[in-house]
C-alpha cells in the first residue's frame, strides 16, 4: 500500500499463489487507505529511531504477539502458524460473508430496539398501533415431574406482529 502511495496510485492488488498449484492464483483489489498508510509511516519511523539506537527488543518468535510488534519487519522470525491454507475461489461465500460483515453493525441497534419494544409493550393485551397489530396467544407449557419436584405447568405468552398495508 505504501508502494501505491509513493507513486500516486489509488488502487492496490496482491497476487496470491497457491504453493502447491502454481497456476491457482488470485487477484485481491483494494483502495489505499491513507489512515492505515500513515499508521504504517509512523511504524516505520520507530522503527528506523530504533534501529539508530541499535536498541531491538529481545526475540520472542511468539505467533500471537510478532506480528503486532514494532520490530516484526526487522526481526522477521519465521513463525509456525500450525495449519495449510487453502485458496478457493466461492463468489457465494465470499458475498455472504461481505453481507454479514455490512450487517454486524446493525445487531446490536437491532437488539437495544427489541428489548424497548418489548418493553413498551403489555403482554396478554392484544393492540394496534400505527400500521402494526400485536396480538397475543396464552401458551400452556407442561412439564414432566422430576425425581425431586412434580410436575408443574407454566403459562407464557406468545405475540405475533404483522404489519398491515
Amino acid at each position: 500500500m505504501l508502494y501505491a502511495l509513493a507513486h500516486n496510485i489509488e488502487d492496490c492488488f496482491i497476487l496470491a499463489v497457491n504453493k502447491a498449484n502454481l497456476f491457482d492464483m488470485k487477484f485481491i483489489h483494494f483502495k489505499v487507505d491513507m489512515a492505515y498508510c500513515e499508521e504504517l509511516l509512523k511504524k516505520a519511523e520507530t522503527v528506523n529511531e530504533a534501529i539508530s539506537a541499535e536498541t531491538p527488543p529481545q526475540g520472542i518468535n511468539d505467533p500471537d504477539e510478532c506480528p503486532t510488534c514494532k520490530f516484526y519487519s526487522f526481526c522477521s522470525p519465521s513463525l509456525k502458524l500450525g495449519a495449510e491454507l487453502e485458496m478457493v475461489d466461492e463468489p457465494e461465500l465470499e458475498s455472504v460473508l461481505e453481507r454479514i460483515a455490512d450487517l454486524t453493525p446493525a445487531v446490536d441497534e437491532y437488539d437495544e430496539l427489541v428489548k424497548r419494544r418489548d418493553q413498551l409493550l403489555i403482554q396478554g393485551k392484544n393492540i394496534v398501533c400505527g400500521h402494526w397489530i400485536v396480538q397475543w396467544k396464552e401458551i400452556e407449557k407442561n412439564f414432566k415431574p422430576q425425581p425431586a419436584k412434580d410436575g408443574f405447568v407454566r403459562i407464557e405468552w406468545r405475540k405475533v406482529i404483522t404489519k398491515t398495508a
